[in-house]
């Protein structure tokens, strides 16, 4: 249990309110920061990245531009270093 939430202190959670390709509205997945036009989770897309899913696999998962991923990686990597890899 100790391993788990030490787990959990070490996903910092991003602050996506100046990410433009993010929105966060109560009326849409309770509030969660996800991709504009989209019910996708933003943190999903950092999450399955740092599970070892290459940006063309959560692109294909989430019917997501590879492109869009990218950015979204890019910034979520600003703000979180152990991201990059």
């Amino acid at each position: 249990m100790l391993f788990f939430m030490e787990q959990l202190q070490e996903s910092a959670i991003i602050d996506w309110s100046e990410c433009p390709l993010v929105e966060v509205n109560p009326e849409k997945v309770s509030g969660v920061p996800i991709l504009k036009r989209t019910r996708v989770q933003a943190d999903s897309i950092v999450e399955n990245f740092e599970d070892g899913s290459t940006v063309e696999e959560i692109a294909d998962d989430f019917d997501i531009p590879e492109e869009v991923i990218r950015e979204v990686l890019a910034y979520a990597a600003q703000r979180k270093p152990a991201l990059q890899r």
